[in-house]
């Protein structure tokens, strides 16, 4: 679309959650960017978001953002890998 700014290019974003019960309400969270929840080679639970632009992206860390902030700092994801033109906002998100 000619009037976005930002990449063109899908890109994405994978979080680690600090538990499979964190993963799951993270996805849920998320269920309407179509997350992908996996399991790496560790056991450490992952959710991952595809993210077409920039306005996507800015979209998906408010909903991470709110996600946090309502579980009252009981919580915490890692930011895993970020592809693409994303660039990492936090090591940490609460």
């Amino acid at each position: 679309m000619q009037g976005e700014k930002g990449s063109r290019s899908v890109q994405q974003l994978t979080l680690q959650a600090k538990s499979p019960e964190s993963a799951l309400a993270l996805a849920k969270a998320l269920s309407q960017f179509e997350p992908t929840s996996t399991t790496d080679e560790e056991g450490r639970s992952l959710i991952s978001i595809e993210i077409g632009n920039d306005r996507h992206a800015v979209e998906v860390l408010d909903v991470i953002r709110s996600h946090f902030a309502g579980r009252g700092g009981e919580d915490s994801a890692t930011v895993m890998s970020v592809s693409g033109n994303i660039r990492e906002f936090s090591t940490r998100v609460r």
